[in-house]
């Protein structure tokens, strides 16, 4: 997962699918609750995406077609909000005044539900 500013977060789930051959449905979730649809992007080698919903449960589901039975790998990237993060430093200064000592710490805040 990556954090941006501006409440914008970038996540990637992956996981092994099995295909039959034909049309098959496939179900992730629950995902973040502030998912934002128009950026769902997933990949599977060996199937062609012909839909995808969201249903009211945080679910994303898919209906693929795939030529041949075999497992595979589902990646689906999208973009969410509900993370927040921002940075603290702290400065220490040596006796003489000559070194310093920066220290620096991310605070992750979650409010996506997960």
């Amino acid at each position: 997962m990556t954090i941006f500013p501006n409440n914008l977060n970038l996540v990637e789930k992956v996981r092994r699918i099995k295909l039959k051959v034909g049309i098959n449905e496939i179900t992730l979730g629950p995902v973040e609750k502030g998912v934002i649809l128009d950026s769902v992007y997933p990949q599977a080698e060996g199937c062609e995406f012909l839909e995808q919903e969201y249903s009211s449960n945080s679910l994303l589901s898919w209906k693929v077609r795939s030529e041949k039975e075999e497992e595979t790998t589902l990646r689906v990237v999208y973009l969410t909000t509900g993370l927040t993060w921002k940075v603290s430093y702290q400065v220490a200064v040596g006796k003489e005044d000559r070194f310093m000592n920066l220290s620096a710490w991310a605070t992750v805040e979650n409010k996506s539900g997960m």
